[in-house]
């Protein structure tokens, strides 16, 4: 049995690691950053250049490797003992030792594939479960604090557009268990955020119908449409008309494809 103390990185949120305890938050600064981009691209070496390019861009100092070299050096000095050492030097710069489960970020992402997986397939309890798992690892905004540049930038662009397709995906397969009543308040709470999320506004109709609230699921339709056409100068999706014209005609195929499961 394997006595090593948790190792955890967190970067959906303020950057944290924990080493069985307590997180432990990185204050921002240049180690905190050097930290959050080897933490890109887990078990793979980052150069010098790379790091220095990232860290100071045009504004990089004449003596770059050696103020590098001791940030790194504060670095493994805040994260303590047993994290610090994960932190390598490795020509021709660093990476960080990532194990499976270590890093939230990787955790979710893989989380949130198979829940997809799951969905495609059908099982619909499996995927609602897998996706909430993967939803709750987010804390807040990905390298919160952080002043970011564009490889970072770039990561927090992604993570967003993960989060919001798990959580598209986890409203689908929980429709499909019948589960429309409870969803509309947190559709709608979404839409607040997110106002000209498409997906959003056809689960929000769907879930509306299904729950004989016809008319106000057209009228979802109808706001966004006007939304589009104001602000873009465009018509919804055909999805979504499609979906208009199913809700019109009361069709059969828009109804619950199973009941809630008992408990």
């Amino acid at each position: 049995m394997s006595l090593e103390t948790p190792l955890r990185f967190a970067l959906l949120g303020r950057v944290t690691v924990s080493t069985g305890g307590e997180p432990s938050v990185l204050a921002p600064g240049i180690p905190c950053t050097l930290l959050s981009l080897l933490l890109l691209h887990p078990n793979q070496v980052m150069s010098a250049e790379q790091l220095a390019a990232a860290v100071w861009g045009e504004k990089r100092p004449a003596t770059a490797s050696e103020s590098l070299r001791n940030h790194v050096m504060r670095l493994r000095r805040l994260l303590g003992a047993e994290a610090g050492a994960r932190v390598r030097t490795a020509a021709p710069g660093y990476l960080v030792e990532v194990r499976e489960g270590e890093l939230d970020s990787q955790v979710f992402v893989d989380a949130c594939q198979r829940g997809q997986r799951a969905l495609e397939a059908g099982a619909w309890l499996d995927a609602a479960g897998i996706l909430s798992d993967a939803l709750a690892l987010w804390r807040g905004e990905p390298f919160a604090g952080l002043s970011a540049g564009p490889g970072i930038t770039a990561r927090i662009q992604h993570l967003r557009e993960t989060r919001l397709l798990a959580l598209e995906s986890r409203i689908d397969a929980e429709l499909a268990l019948g589960r429309h009543q409870e969803l509309i308040g947190e559709i709608r709470t979404l839409l607040v955020e997110h106002p000209l999320r498409e997906g959003f506004h056809g689960q929000l109709m769907l879930a509306l119908y299904r729950a004989s609230r016809r008319a106000e699921a057209l009228q979802v339709f109808q706001e966004l449409r006007g939304s589009l056409l104001d602000e873009l100068g465009i018509e919804p999706a055909v999805t979504l008309h499609d979906l208009q014209r199913r809700i019109i005609e009361a069709d059969p195929g828009l109804a619950a494809r199973c009941p809630t499961p008992a408990g």
